[in-house]
């Protein structure tokens, strides 16, 4: 169990998840660890103390995880998917997506950054490959 937290403060560290940001992928990530500590029987004062954050940001992010988990949310899987194989053994496979379609059904600006996460994630197909 040490190993394991001294490993998660490692990232933590290197990836710089203390810091406030809004970056999706970073938010992500730390929600996947507010997550994964709570499963192993953390309580939300260790898993603050560990972040530097507020019990209630814990429980927020811990929410959130697993709403975006029950709801197989591709982006979230993405972000996360080498945490899920080194903390949960478990490893993600996704499905290719058409990058014409998403951008045809694009609806804001939103969903357009969305699609540049997937190229640059390489989430698409390509017809040349």
């Amino acid at each position: 169990m040490k190993i394991m937290i001294e490993r998660i403060k490692e990232i933590i560290e290197k990836e710089q998840l203390k810091k406030l940001c809004k970056d999706p992928e970073k938010v992500y990530r730390r929600w996947f660890f507010y997550c994964y500590l709570r499963k192993q029987k953390f309580y939300l004062r260790e898993i603050a103390q560990i972040f530097d954050k507020h019990h209630a940001t814990i429980i927020h992010g811990i929410k959130q995880a697993e709403i975006f988990e029950k709801q197989n949310d591709q982006l979230y899987f993405l972000h996360t998917k080498d945490l899920f194989q080194e903390f949960n053994d478990k490893t993600l496979f996704f499905d290719k997506r058409n990058l014409i379609e998403d951008i045809q059904n694009a609806k804001n600006l939103k969903d357009l950054c969305k699609i540049k996460r997937r190229i640059n994630q390489n989430i698409y197909k390509r017809d040349d490959a």
